[in-house]
């Protein structure tokens, strides 16, 4: 090989190398910031979905109205944080499934209410006059 044809080829091996490597990084970025987003949603979703199990706690334990609307709003939280989750940064089976829970959850609400209500009704009703 002479000397002018290492000269092409060697820049041009280098290129194509710094190339390749600068496509690689890129690629492993978007795949990072994916999974960060995926992360970011799940912990988005687990706080609500807690916040939502001792709200309702309380609900049932106390007769608390305060405590119904705030798990009324965290169940609208939880609902957009599903319906912005995308199957890309998700598994698809436990994305569907997560959102089967969150519909049976959305559909048994009202009867839970219901019974909360009926049961801490007098118990609500006193604590109001005695504070009064």
């Amino acid at each position: 090989m002479t000397i002018n044809r290492r000269i092409r080829i060697i820049p041009e091996v280098l290129i194509s190398c710094v190339l390749a490597t600068g496509s690689l990084v890129f690629w492993s970025s978007l795949t990072v910031e994916c999974g960060i987003r995926g992360a970011k949603a799940a912990w988005e979703a687990s706080q609500s979905a807690y916040m939502m199990t001792i709200l309702f706690e309380q609900r049932m334990l106390t007769g608390d109205k305060r405590s119904l609307k705030q798990w009324e709003k965290h169940c609208e939280l939880l609902g957009s944080i599903i319906d912005q989750m995308d199957s890309e940064s998700v598994d698809p089976k436990l994305l569907k499934e997560l959102r089967n829970r969150f519909q049976a959850v959305q559909h048994l609400a009202p009867r839970l209410r219901e019974l909360a209500l009926t049961k801490d009704d007098d118990r609500q009703v006193m604590r109001e006059k005695a504070i009064l």
